[in-house]
């Protein structure tokens, strides 16, 4: 059973609902205390407990795109459920992929397009943050951590696109890894990328 946690801003409780994927609800208050079974209506927040939101957003892609894509690249995106589906909304519009496959590839600096190329260049092996990205050094040194451990790339697949007539990859997601992957092996490795073909 699906639950959602339900917040009433007139009454500052809590309830729990077990329906549907829903993100905001309307509702008509009546004031208990007075005997008023009407009321107003007022927007009321749910917030998800589990399952619904990503129902909702894998129902919105197209099914060709594989889950794995859609959680990495939509879905654990640290926004509130309204962004997440505008996110939602301007990726499909602005990668309108035809094809996903999952590849095992040479990869290298020269790999990725040359807008890639100047954003990992601008990070500079991770000791620079200049896109503030969230727990930046921490997740750097977590990748670094397994490639010392392993001896080899890290292998959980990263996500690009190949968009026509333009040379290299994308990178759209796995930064940190790919980072530190081209910093440990600066002549290049083979690791596993989900390639969107636009």
């Amino acid at each position: 059973m699906r639950f959602y946690e339900f917040k009433s801003k007139k009454r500052n409780r809590y309830k729990k609902l077990s329906r549907g994927p829903l993100i905001t609800l309307l509702v008509g208050h009546g004031d208990s205390d007075s005997g008023d079974s009407g009321g107003a209506v007022e927007e009321d927040t749910i917030n998800e407990i589990q399952g619904g939101l990503w129902r909702l957003m894998r129902s919105m892609v197209p099914r060709h795109w594989p889950d794995y894509v859609v959680k990495d690249l939509l879905y654990n995106i640290d926004l509130d459920p309204k962004k997440k589906i505008e996110l939602v909304k301007f990726t499909l519009k602005d990668l309108p992929v035809r094809q996903w496959k999952l590849e095992t590839r040479n990869l290298g600096f020269h790999s990725f397009d040359s807008e890639t190329q100047r954003k990992i260049l601008a990070r500079e092996g991770g000791t620079l943050n200049p896109y503030a990205v969230p727990r930046d050094a921490e997740r750097h040194q977590a990748q670094a951590s397994i490639i010392s451990r392993t001896g080899s790339p890290n292998q959980e697949p990263i996500i690009v696109v190949q968009r026509p007539g333009v040379d290299g990859l994308e990178l759209l997601e796995g930064w940190h890894r790919t980072i530190q992957n081209i910093r440990a092996f600066p002549h290049g490795y083979r690791a596993r990328a989900w390639v969107g073909y636009l």
